[in-house]
C-alpha cells in the first residue's frame, strides 16, 4: 500500500468542549480515550473512507510536558500536525534512508478505548523543521 492520508491531528484546551463544539456544527465525534503516555485524550470525527480528525487534548495542560505538540497551545487551539498511514513502517523508513531522509527510531503508541478496547500502533517522525507529517502503521 501507498502512503495515504490517516488523520489530522487538532490540539484543543478543552476535550469535552470541542466534543460539544464539533457535535454542534453537525460532525458525529466518538470519544477516543487516554494515550498510553498518559499525557493526552482525545475524540475523533471520522470519515467514510477511513481518515479522521483528532481531536486532542493534555489531560494536565497546566504541567511542562515533554511532548511535541503542547507548545501549539500557547498560540491558541488548532491543527498541531497530520499522520500518514503505511502497511510497513519499517520497509518505508529503509526507502526513506536510501534516498537520504533521516527519521527517527520507531515509537510504539497506543491508547484505550472507553470501551475498554486497547489499540495500538507504532508510528516514526522526521525532524520538525522539514515540516513533513508523521508516519503510523496501524498494529491493531
Amino acid at each position: 500500500m501507498a502512503l495515504a492520508l490517516d488523520h489530522v491531528v487538532i490540539v484543543v484546551r478543552d476535550l469535552e468542549q470541542a466534543i460539544a463544539a464539533y457535535r454542534a456544527l453537525g460532525f458525529a465525534v466518538v470519544p477516543g480515550g487516554t494515550h498510553a503516555d498518559g499525557q493526552t485524550h482525545n475524540a475523533l470525527v471520522g470519515f467514510a473512507d477511513g481518515t479522521y480528525l483528532e481531536l486532542l487534548a493534555f489531560l494536565h495542560p497546566e504541567r511542562s510536558q515533554h511532548h511535541r505538540w503542547q507548545g501549539r497551545l500557547a498560540g491558541g487551539e488548532g491543527a498541531v500536525d497530520f499522520a500518514l498511514r503505511c502497511d510497513d513502517l519499517a520497509a518505508e523508513r529503509a526507502r526513506w534512508t536510501t534516498r537520504g531522509l533521516a527519521s527517527s527510531d520507531p515509537l510504539d503508541g497506543g491508547r484505550l478505548r472507553p470501551d475498554g478496547q486497547r489499540l495500538e500502533w507504532r508510528s516514526s517522525q522526521f525532524p520538525r523543521e522539514f515540516g513533513l507529517p508523521f508516519i503510523i502503521q496501524d498494529l491493531t
